[in-house]
């Protein structure tokens, strides 16, 4: 039996989103290392035999010096434990390669961009991969290369699909019965961002562990690092979570009964607490706001910026308006409305066209009837 590690997507040295200032920043690139010290005294304590790295442990050819010398720092630390990397599409192998430039240490070794394996006797195993040496990775060829008698392990970034391989699929699409048919145990995919559960195509066990720290509100899903015991009779695999903070992207709905802005930043403490306020946070206001109520969005963003360890605020809240008028009346307002209500008859609703209208009768009645802040 074989116990294994499986990580990827990693992205050192890459950008964060989200609008953080440049020491949240700095502080979220941190935090990266510290989620990559968690896994790697993972590897220690759950008594890891070969840890697996399926593509994209860095963002870009870039990487700091910094970023390197903790890397080699790291792998020292288990340094009895071979570590085997296939490069992705954002660190293909090629002559401007990391891998290239220097040695992360003896114990790591990088899958070469036309494939091999590695034996391990004590543990019947053989670990195939490959590594991409271009961004799209449009060359790769799926290693052949199965141990009769030992378990077979394949390492590699790309994209699972289903059926044939998509017209316009980039980066090594691997059909799910290519997967069936390929002969491997398990299959330690790198790419996706999110867990893809644990899959199963004919006796191939295959997944995608995600990424271990989050960047972004588009990487909000389950994620973390596979581990699992890998045998010719049947293996077993669970994702352990190692992130540091999470995205969260959450709706909170404004009713007719709320008049105060005061309301509204209980309504959003309220919600940060049920997720924990070291995460980070994309709240979104919706709902029919009631017509004597005014949204101050600089104040909410101002009373809830220290509420998470950083808070965005989405105003997508429409206002309920009264768009009656008399016949007989020739007020500003009334020729107002009748002017806009011309041209929302003319649009199909929920168009962009008919959304930036009402916008338009939003804040035209805000200003004539004295609601628009200056």
């Amino acid at each position: 039996m074989a116990r294994i590690l499986h990580m990827a997507d990693m992205h050192f040295d890459s950008a964060f989103t989200s609008n953080l200032s440049i020491n949240k920043s700095k502080l979220r690139r941190s935090e990266q290392r510290e989620v990559f010290s968690r896994i790697i005294e993972m590897v220690k304590t759950e008594q890891i035999d070969v840890m697996l790295i399926s593509g994209d442990l860095f963002d870009s050819e870039n990487v700091s010096e910094e970023t390197i010398n903790f890397m080699v720092r790291k792998f020292d630390e288990i340094s009895e434990i071979p570590v085997l990397i296939a490069a992705g599409n954002h660190d293909p192998f090629n002559m401007n390669s990391v891998y290239e430039r220097i040695s992360l240490g003896d114990n790591v070794h990088i899958f070469s961009i036309e494939g091999g394996f590695y034996d391990f006797e004590n543990l019947n195993l053989r670990v195939s991969g490959v590594s991409f040496g271009s961004e799209d990775g449009s060359n790769i060829k799926t290693p052949k290369t199965l141990h009769p008698e030992f378990s077979n392990i394949l390492v590699m970034h790309g994209n699972v699909v289903s059926g044939t391989a998509e017209s316009g699929i980039r980066y090594n699409p691997v059909t799910k019965q290519e997967i069936e048919n390929s002969g491997f145990d398990y299959i330690a995919f790198g790419h996706v961002h999110s867990f893809s559960g644990i899959n199963v195509e004919g006796r191939t066990y295959w997944a995608y562990p995600g990424i271990p720290e989050p960047r972004g509100f588009d990487e909000s899903g389950e994620s973390g690092v596979v581990i699992g015991n890998v045998l010719k009779a049947g293996s077993e695999f669970n994702l352990r979570k190692v992130l540091k903070r999470n995205y969260h992207t959450l709706e909170i709905e404004i009713t007719a009964d709320i008049s105060d802005n005061e309301q509204i930043i209980e309504l959003i403490d309220s919600k940060i607490k049920e997720y924990g306020n070291q995460n980070i946070f994309r709240i979104i206001l919706i709902g029919k706001l009631r017509s004597d109520f005014f949204i101050d969005i600089d104040l909410l963003k101002s009373r809830t910026e220290k509420l998470g360890f950083f808070v965005e605020i989405k105003d997508e809240t429409e206002m309920e308006y009264d768009l009656s008028v008399d016949i007989q009346d020739n007020s500003l307002r009334a020729e107002y409305i009748r002017l806009m209500q011309k041209k929302l008859d003319e649009c199909v609703h929920g168009t962009r066209e008919y959304r930036i209208i009402e916008n338009a009768v939003k804040y035209g009645l805000d200003a004539i009837e004295g609601r628009l802040k200056p």
